[in-house]
């Protein structure tokens, strides 16, 4: 069965970093931008 998960992650070397776990039914978009927002909120005016 289908899991709706999106899975962010990147492979270094033999290790696996995994950066976001998140609920695939959800508005990825307005997550991306409230997390940009959190980090530098600043780089949204550019």
């Amino acid at each position: 069965m289908f899991k709706p998960y999106r899975v962010i992650y990147r492979v270094v070397g033999d290790q696996v970093i995994i950066y976001l776990i998140a609920d695939g039914r959800r508005d990825m978009r307005g997550i991306g931008a409230q997390t940009a927002w959190r980090l530098n909120p600043s780089s949204l005016y550019r």
